[in-house]
C-alpha cells in the first residue's frame, strides 16, 4: 500500500481506511465520511488551488490507492466524478489523451498521436506512418518523460 503523503490536507488524512460499512452505525465517524466522488473533487480543488499543480489521472489514482478503501481507479469513473457538476467541468480539465506517446510535428509538440492527428487534421494512422517513414519534421517527442508542456 502506498504511504499517505505528508502534504495531504487534514480532511484527506482522516479518510484513510474509513469504510462506509464501518461508519454508518457510528454518528461521529459517519459525519466525517466522504464518498469517492467528493474526495476526488476536493482533492482536485486542493491540487489546483492550494498546491498550484495540474490535475492528472495518475495523481488522483495514487491518492485513491493510498486511501486503502478498495476504490476502482478507472479513468471513466474519475472523469465522471470530476465532470458530474457543470461548474467542475470548466474549472478542472483533465488531459483527454492521458496515456499517449508524445509527438513532435514540425516544431509543434503534442501529448499523443491522437491529439497530433486532431491538431493536424489527419487520421492517427497517418501520423504513425509518417513517423515510421521518418518524414522530416515528424517524430516521437525527445524530451522529458512527462512529455511536452502545454
Amino acid at each position: 500500500m502506498p504511504k499517505v503523503q505528508d502534504d495531504w490536507p487534514e480532511w484527506l488524512r482522516e479518510q484513510v481506511g474509513l469504510r462506509y460499512a464501518e461508519v454508518r452505525h457510528d454518528p461521529r465517524l459517519a459525519a466525517r465520511f466522504m464518498s469517492k466522488g467528493d474526495i476526488v473533487r476536493e482533492y482536485a480543488r486542493h491540487l489546483q488551488e492550494v498546491r498550484g499543480e495540474p490535475v492528472t489521472y495518475p495523481k488522483i489514482k495514487a491518492m485513491l490507492e493510498a486511501l486503502d478503501r478498495g476504490y476502482a481507479d478507472k479513468t471513466d469513473q474519475l472523469s465522471f466524478a470530476l465532470y458530474r457538476h457543470r461548474h467542475w467541468s470548466k474549472r478542472f480539465r483533465l488531459d483527454p489523451f492521458p496515456n499517449g506517446q508524445a509527438v513532435s510535428i514540425e516544431g509543434r509538440s503534442y501529448r499523443s498521436i491522437r491529439e497530433a492527428a486532431k491538431g493536424e487534421g489527419v487520421s492517427p494512422e497517418t501520423v504513425r506512418r509518417r513517423i515510421r517513414a521518418k518524414r522530416p519534421g515528424w517524430s516521437y517527442w525527445e524530451g522529458t518523460a512527462s512529455g511536452p508542456a502545454r
